[in-house]
């Protein structure tokens, strides 16, 4: 219909039909439409990374800024390097492999744990990045005005059940509610939360289509029954030997077009 309707959109070359329908599907038809009439009127081109990044706009629009896209930028140039970093990979490799190819053994709900600067979070965004998958950073729901808290969560799942992919929650136990502890005297906020939460973490009917992947400097602070919806992996902090590889892996990063290798210095 929008072909028909704006002849003179310039679409990118092997960009199909039943590819745009699939970078655009579950966003709204007016964002799609606002692509097609922008090339049809000035004449540049639809492509598939202009398609993906309107629908970006729209999911950030749509769940209210609790969704957002995935900044791929800090891992740009980035290698993760040292024995104690393996492990976590390829769980995370096994875990995007499956989710991308719809197998229902995907882990569901894996919290990366460990201390500041262990890696955690660059290796959630790496995992997601490379294996081609959607992915989109958790915002917390919370809000001072009554029942926008409640809402905001619902809105927020109910977007991420629909779209599938991964769900990236930095720091974990700040975003949403999981704290070990007593009653809280917000009015059962977040135990609404809570439930929400964990409805959400056991819905066998999203194995295999959403994965969540969050951080955690401090696991201990989630209840036991929040936490026996996850699987924690273990990221621990770097081996002293393995100091020079990961110093060398920093400065390439700041220095992509030199080559540095430290990897025979003693640390």
């Amino acid at each position: 219909a929008l072909k028909s309707r704006y002849p003179g959109t310039e679409i990118e070359e092997l960009l199909n039909d039943e590819v745009i329908v699939n970078i655009s599907t579950n966003s709204p038809n007016r964002g799609l439409e606002q692509v097609f009439l922008t090339s049809s009127r000035t004449g540049s081109l639809v492509t598939a990374k202009a398609l993906s990044q309107k629908k970006q706009e729209d999911i950030i629009r749509l769940s209210e800024g609790t969704l957002e896209a995935v900044d791929t930028d800090r891992i740009r140039n980035r290698k993760m390097v040292g024995r104690n970093i393996l492990r976590p990979m390829e769980i995370l490799k096994i875990t995007t492999d499956a989710l991308r190819e719809g197998r229902v053994t995907a882990i569901r709900n894996c919290i990366l744990a460990g201390a500041p600067a262990t890696g955690k979070t660059d290796l959630a965004i790496m995992a997601a990045h490379t294996a081609g998958i959607q992915a989109f950073s958790l915002n917390s729901p919370k809000s001072s005005l009554v029942g926008e808290s409640e809402r905001k969560t619902k809105l927020m799942l109910s977007i991420l059940k629909e779209q599938k992919g991964i769900g990236i929650i930095d720091e974990l136990e700040m975003v949403l509610p999981m704290n070990r502890g007593g009653q809280s005297n917000d009015s059962g906020v977040t135990s609404n939360l809570m439930g929400q939460l964990q409805q959400f973490l056991s819905d066998s009917s999203l194995a295999g289509k959403v994965s969540l992947i969050a951080t955690s400097n401090k696991p201990g602070n989630i209840s036991a029954a929040m936490l026996s919806r996850w699987v924690v992996v273990p990221v621990l902090m770097p081996l002293l030997e393995d100091i020079p590889k990961i110093v060398s892996s920093i400065l390439e990063s700041l220095l992509p077009m030199q080559s540095v290798d430290i990897s025979e210095e003693k640390p």
